[in-house]
């Protein structure tokens, strides 16, 4: 008898655009991490959404280059969009800067891990908002996953910190920030994308929030501490934002569009141990082999809540 099993393509889809997504932002973390070294956080974030965020205007205006200004209209006529637009981009500043902050005191994988703590209480938001996130996330083997993700993630985040002594820092409360601004700003932009293509979420945040940052150094005089940077370190500073930004603000506002929030929660979980691999071939911090269980356990649940047939 002939199986009638067969791939589902979207699956496959959802699959490569998720594994693009991890080695992309697996990169991304060490780069936060040199740049954090070299920059005060809010130059850092400041240049690096200015910079990224001019990269996606200029893929914006190729790819709507005929729908721009209607779009740009639509947008416009809608006070609850143009509110949430602004919450957004407040959110991720704050975000940001706390989660770069964070990184210059701890470590690369130390400041990635640190979403784990935010991962329930995100999941249990989008469940109260969207009737969709509910479908997805509340069935046996999608929390069984997660359960098991979080238990390997402790494991990573604690072995790791106790080995550089960074856990219990000022640091880790600059990332405690982070990771609360990251719960309520992933469920915002699924909202937002409801309405306004990925693209143009992710333009006008990074635009938007690189503005207020940047308003922010001339206040307060931060600004004047690029002179004291290397062309280099401006030019790497200048890539990280372009690099990062597409790669967050198109993959990762992608994947919350199409898979959800809490499939985006259980990607966010996969991306220390990139990070952590990145880091220990590029900036030579270590990993141990009790990193190596966790991140195996991390992959187990992981397996389990993505190839979830009712996710």
């Amino acid at each position: 008898m002939k199986s009638t099993h067969h791939k589902d393509p979207l699956m496959l889809s959802h699959f490569t655009h998720s594994l693009r997504f991890l080695i992309l932002s697996g990169f991304a973390v060490p780069l936060l991490r040199y740049t954090s070294l070299h920059f005060s956080a809010i130059n850092n974030n400041a240049i690096r959404f200015l910079s990224g965020g001019i990269v996606l205007l200029i893929i914006a205006l190729i790819r709507f280059r005929s729908q721009f200004p209607t779009t740009l209209g639509a947008i416009g006529k809608n006070p609850k969009v143009l509110l949430l637009l602004g919450v957004s981009s407040c959110t991720m500043a704050i975000n940001m800067v706390c989660f770069i902050k964070g990184l210059s005191l701890t470590s690369a994988f130390t400041g990635s891990v640190f979403t784990t703590f935010g991962i329930p209480l995100s999941t249990l938001l989008s469940c109260a908002l969207y009737k969709d996130e509910r479908e997805r996330s509340l069935n046996k083997k999608f929390l069984m996953g997660m359960s098991i993700c979080l238990i390997g993630s402790l494991l990573f985040v604690f072995q790791g910190s106790a080995s550089q002594g960074t856990f219990i820092s000022e640091g880790a409360l600059y990332l405690i920030v982070s990771m609360i601004a990251q719960i309520f700003l992933s469920n915002i932009i699924k909202y937002l994308s409801k309405t306004i293509p990925v693209l143009l979420i992710g333009t006008i945040n990074s635009l938007l929030t690189g503005t207020i940052l940047l308003s922010i150094t001339f206040f307060t005089g931060s600004i004047y501490n690029l002179n004291n940077s290397s062309t280099m370190q401006i030019g790497i500073l200048i890539f990280a934002g372009m690099y990062g930004i597409t790669v967050g603000m198109l993959l990762g506002f992608s994947i919350i569009k199409t898979q959800g929030v809490a499939t985006f929660n259980i990607l966010q979980l996969l991306i220390p141990i990139f990070s952590a691999l990145f880091a220990y071939l590029l900036m030579g911090e270590t990993i141990d082999s009790q990193q190596v269980l966790g991140a195996s356990i991390i992959l187990s649940g992981s397996y389990l809540c993505i190839f979830n047939k009712k996710v």
